[in-house]
């Protein structure tokens, strides 16, 4: 061999010793190390051969996205998985500004979450590409408008559609105490995406598409569009489907050149109060899921009180059947679209005709006037014998803020 060829073979970084070359990898975050198989096959056998750096439970079910650190300027996100066979493997991603922990999180879909800033904008990010997406600022909702003094925004005020009366915020906490909900139709980046807020006063419904300025309110004329809980986009139909408090479900197009709302799912008596999800089920049929979950922090104890219940929901018939079978699936509740199933054949770690809920309720305390997120609880609630188990020990330092979100990763830029 001449010496130009050893010179060369002595700094050929593939002859690395396996132990060292997952020692570098695992000091990278995961869109790095998902690429690192395809540098060359010594790298790949390497990223196969430690059970801690293999990426791919993420993509086999959802995965909790939350912050893990004390540092409020850091820009990492941490994913961890329940696909990872107990494992407990954090994955990280730095994101672009604003950092992770100045956002608040209240939605996911399509590998994406919804994020707010310290102004209560809104964005869309995706943690494996990295990709960003800033929707109209919340100054633009027909209901909201900026209190400027001195050049600076102070508040905003949201004003009541159709009542008397109005409601300030600070820039801070419009995020919290203005939106419930964020959902979108497609990938963001897709050229025809449509994301649709439920926000205060009164639940009422915002739309606006990907590229669009301003956002546009959801009114129809003799038909009540407020107090939604939940909704879904069905791509098969292109509609909204959206659930109110009184279990009332309305379809909505957004497609033509004014909104349609029908609805299809009249008003129902309830016994008690609690929060309702719509979930339309892979084999087509459309649920409505009740949580009704009661913290008492006045409580030494900590008392808190969980029930669920799941339906069938009959357009036709206008009648609900309480189901207990998911047939092979579990189902993934929280900020995200309430579209998670999982089937559970291929992952021994997720259980079938479970509900894996990520807290997503925040509390208001009227003696002080002030919203006051409890900590957050991600549980595993069995339809069959209704019992509840604590799918990680709680409270959790990072179960607060932001709060921890069920995510399906996605490469889709």
């Amino acid at each position: 061999m001449e010496q130009g060829d050893q010179h060369r073979r002595r700094r050929d970084w593939s002859l690395l010793p396996p132990d060292l070359t997952a020692l570098i990898l695992t000091t990278l975050e995961l869109p790095e190390l998902l690429n690192t198989a395809a540098v060359c096959r010594a790298w790949r056998a390497a990223y196969k051969a430690d059970p801690l750096l293999d990426a791919a439970p993420l993509f086999r079910a959802p995965c909790l996205v939350f912050h893990a650190g004390d540092d409020p300027a850091s820009q990492t996100a941490t994913l961890l998985s329940l696909a990872d066979g107990g494992r407990r493997v954090h994955y990280r991603v730095s994101l672009p500004d604003p950092p992770f922990p100045t956002r608040y999180v209240m939605g996911s879909s399509h590998g994406w979450l919804a994020t707010a800033d310290e102004m209560s904008d809104l964005l869309l990010v995706n943690p494996v590409t990295r990709a960003q997406v800033r929707l109209p600022p919340i100054g633009t909702l027909t209901n909201v408008t900026c209190r400027v003094r001195r050049g600076v925004l102070r508040s905003y005020r949201v004003h009541n559609i159709n009542f008397d009366g109005f409601q300030s915020f600070k820039p801070d906490e419009g995020r919290i105490r203005f939106y419930e909900k964020v959902v979108w139709s497609s990938n963001p980046t897709s050229g025809n995406c449509i994301v649709m807020i439920i926000h205060a006063p009164k639940n009422i419904i915002s739309f606006a598409r990907v590229g669009d300025t301003r956002w546009s309110l959801l009114h129809v004329d003799r038909l009540t569009c407020q107090d939604y809980e939940d909704f879904f986009y069905n791509g098969e139909d292109a509609l909204f489907y959206a659930i109110r408090s009184n279990s009332e479900v309305h379809t909505i197009n957004l497609h033509g050149p004014f909104p349609t709302v029908k609805v299809i799912f009249k008003a129902m008596v309830l016994p008690i109060h609690d929060y309702k999800y719509i979930v339309r089920a892979p084999w087509a049929d459309v649920l409505q899921v009740r949580w009704y979950d009661d913290f008492d922090i006045d409580d030494d104890n900590d008392a808190r009180t969980t029930m669920i219940a799941v339906y069938k929901m009959g357009f036709v018939e206008q009648k609900i059947v309480q189901v207990k079978d998911l047939g092979g699936y579990a189902l993934f509740l929280g900020f995200n679209i309430s579209f998670f199933f999982l089937p559970t054949e291929d992952c021994s770690v997720i259980k079938q005709n479970r509900i894996y809920h990520a807290d997503d309720l925040i509390d208001y305390d009227y003696t002080r006037n002030i919203y006051a997120p409890r900590p957050r609880r991600m549980v595993e609630v069995n339809l069959e014998d209704g019992s509840v188990n604590d799918v990680w020990p709680s409270p959790n330092s990072w179960s607060n803020w932001p709060p921890p979100v069920w995510l399906m990763p996605s490469f889709s830029q």
